[in-house]
Formats: C-alpha cells, structure tokens, sequence
C-alpha cells in the first residue's frame, strides 16, 4: 500500500512493481539525500538477515535492533568486559542443574524464553534454593525460599554487597579466581567499603539477609546461577550492574560449570559467499564522541537522535522490518519526531501495526508459517541445523492477468 498524502492515513492499493518503484528510487536517486545518507535503520528479526543484506549491499551502514539498546545491549556489555564473552540469546544458563537460582529482576515466567521456564520447573522441582530480588512480588519470587523486595534501582548496591559478603568471609572459589582472575586485590579493596550494613539504608534489605542468602550462594557453587537477566535496560547504570552480576557469578566459579554457564556447542557450516559489501565513507550515525565506547551493535535511540538533529550527518530515510518502533522504542514523542523529519518510511509487516501507520508505503511480509527462512544454524547446548518451510499457501490478492500480487493478504 503507499500512502495517498502525508500526515494522513488514507491509502491506495498499488502492485508490487508500483511499491518497490517508490523505494528503489531513494537507493537510486546519486543525487538524493537518503541514497547517499546510508540513513536507514534495519530492523531485523531474530536471524533475518535477507533484509539487513540487501540494503548493505547498498552501502548502508546504520543496522540496529530494538533488542540490542532496550533489552540485552547493556548485559552483554558488562558480560564481555568481564568474561571476553557474550553470553547468547537464549542465554548460555543451566538452569536444570543449578543448586542454587538467583534471579535480580528476572521475571522466569513472565518474559524469559520457555525453554528457560521449563528449567526452572525442573530446578524448583529438583530441590533447587531460589533467590528473588524483585520490587515486584513475581511469579518466579513464589517459588523462592528467600524474596529480597529491594528497593527499585538498588539492584547494583546489593551486588557489591553480597560480593563484599564472599570476599570478607572467604566464601569465593579460591581456585577459580586464582586461576582466571585479574586485578583481585584491587577488586577485593574496592569491595571492602560495601558492607550488608552500607547497603540496608540503600537497598532497604536487613543486613543479616544480605549475609544469610550470600553465605547460601556460597554453599552450593560452583552451581550457583546469578541469571543475568533480560529486558535489563532501566536506570542508565545497567551496564555497570551487568558487570556486576558477571563478577559474581566469577566469584562463585560458575563460568563453565555444570549448575552455571555452559560452554556453547561448535560446528563448522559454511556461509554463503557473499561479496563484499560498499563501505561508508562517513561511517554509523548512532554514537556520536562514543558516548557508548563499548556498544558492539548499532544503538536504535542514536540513529533516531541522527535524524531529528541531521548530525553527524542527515538521515531521511528508514526502512524497518518486523518491529513496531511506536511501542519498542522508549519515549514515543521523540520517536515521532524523528518519523516527521524523514522523506521515507518504508515498513514490512504482517498486520497493521501502529508504525505502519506512519509509513509512506507498507510491504506486506509472509508470515513464519507461509514462507522459506535463511538456514538456522545454533550452537546451544547441543548444535542444530534448521530450515522453516511453508506449510499453508500464501493468502495473496494477485491482479486479474495473474501478475504481482497487488495488496497484503485478506483478513
């Protein structure tokens, strides 16, 4: 569909040809803004990857995802700076065999994956000590033997006080960090100050509990399991709280360890041999003076910072796929601005969705049951290989010669 005037919702039916002709232009046009920009944020699902190489094969270097700057971003962050590595999606937990679960805003059963949920029935099940620190009297903290209401925004001073706890009290795998640490007694004199009774006032947990559920972590390691969260991005320090978590976990020895962190699978499939993409001259637009030294992905809140302020450079063009931005985006106001600033939103979806109603044309998107995906290849647990393929005909409204299919798919 393209839309018949901006700024109001009114549409026309147009066929592929015609919808594609709108877009191609804005790649096309050597004098135009959006060609030459490379201005488009990509929004790729999970592993979808056609999308995001198709317009890197025009140059374009702004490619984000929502997950990577409001959910994950921050964790893996603080995991890699810690561990030299990222700890996956699903994450790398053994949650079946923990013997101890620690879980700090982590709402299993809420908006983990199901698989992990499963996990932690089991490890619930098997006798597991559970320990929920939440403002939030969750699912998860109903099963816990030990519920911490922290106070919101403290999580990170009740860390520093349980790690306090283990270092003071020689409650750490000695081995462990002896063997895979760095900076020990630097960490361990920074740790000194951050006392259970430093915290109390902060956190508003009584000292003897901070000791009690430290001490019970400690008693079970190295399958302890401090799980690093998911939908962590909250009160600006969240990398520093993942660093946290990390830490813990490092003091516990969980990392590589039967009740912790698995070591991922390997297997040895080939990529297909694309050549190599036109490089930018001007390079991403996301992290200007890298406020954000060590983001590893393109951050979506800073390519639509780009396009309202045109620095570092103008962005009048975005392409999105699979995402409403309306609502997987904080603060919706700036994110409208930022849409009202650009010559082109082109939006791929299967359904109407609140960002699609802001677009200048709308490609209708197969959905996972009516289409072929790329290769799936995974390294969990235990590696596999997986191909998607239809399984219900594409519900397609096609021209009366038999031509390109004219609109998306009928209700």
């Amino acid at each position: 569909m393209r839309r018949k005037e901006r700024g109001e919702e009114k549409w026309v039916e147009v066929t592929w040809d015609e919808a594609l002709r709108v877009h191609r232009r804005a790649y096309a046009d050597d004098q135009g803004e959006i060609r030459t920009g490379s201005g488009r944020p990509v929004q790729p699902r999970h592993r979808r990857d056609v999308p995001q190489h198709t317009l890197r094969a025009y140059g374009i270097t702004n490619s984000a995802t929502p997950s990577f700057a409001q959910c994950r971003g921050p964790r893996d962050v603080g995991f890699n700076l810690t561990f030299g590595e990222e700890i996956g999606s699903p994450e790398r937990t053994d949650i079946a065999n923990a013997r101890c679960l620690v879980l700090i805003g982590s709402h299993l059963g809420e908006n983990m994956h199901n698989t992990q949920v499963q996990e932690f029935a089991e490890a619930n099940g098997n006798g597991a000590t559970i320990i929920v620190a939440d403002p939030r009297f969750s699912i998860a903290a109903s099963k816990a033997q030990h519920y911490l209401p922290v106070k919101p925004g403290t999580d990170l001073a009740l860390l520093l006080a349980w790690m306090n706890v283990l270092v003071t009290e020689g409650l750490y795998d000695t081995d462990f960090v002896t063997k895979h640490g760095y900076g020990f007694d630097f960490f361990r004199a920074e740790l000194a100050q951050y006392t259970p009774e430093w915290a109390y006032p902060e956190t508003g947990i009584a000292p003897e509990v901070i000791r009690e559920t430290a001490r019970e972590m400690a008693r079970h390691r190295p399958a302890t399991l401090v799980h690093p969260g998911r939908h962590a991005t909250w009160y600006g320090d969240d990398a520093q709280r993942s660093r946290a978590i990390a830490l813990l976990n490092a003091l516990l020895g969980s990392w590589g360890r039967k009740g912790g962190f698995y070591y991922p699978s390997s297997m040895d499939v080939p990529a297909y041999p694309y050549p190599p993409y036109p490089q930018s001259a001007r390079g991403k637009v996301d992290n200007p003076k890298q406020r954000f030294p060590f983001a590893t992905e393109t951050i979506t809140t800073g390519i639509r910072e780009a396009t309202i302020t045109g620095q570092p450079y103008p962005v009048k063009g975005w392409f999105v796929y699979a995402t409403n931005l309306i609502h997987a985006m904080p603060n919706q106001e700036e994110t409208i601005r930022a849409i009202r600033a650009l010559d082109l939103l082109v939006v791929v979806d299967v359904i109407p969705s609140e960002i699609a109603g802001w677009a200048d044309v709308v490609l209708s998107e197969a959905t996972y049951l009516e289409r072929y995906d790329d290769l799936n290849v995974e390294t969990f647990r235990d590696p596999f290989i997986a191909l998607r393929q239809p399984v219900v005909t594409p519900r397609l409204i096609r021209s009366p010669t038999g031509g390109s299919p004219a609109s998306s798919r009928s209700s």
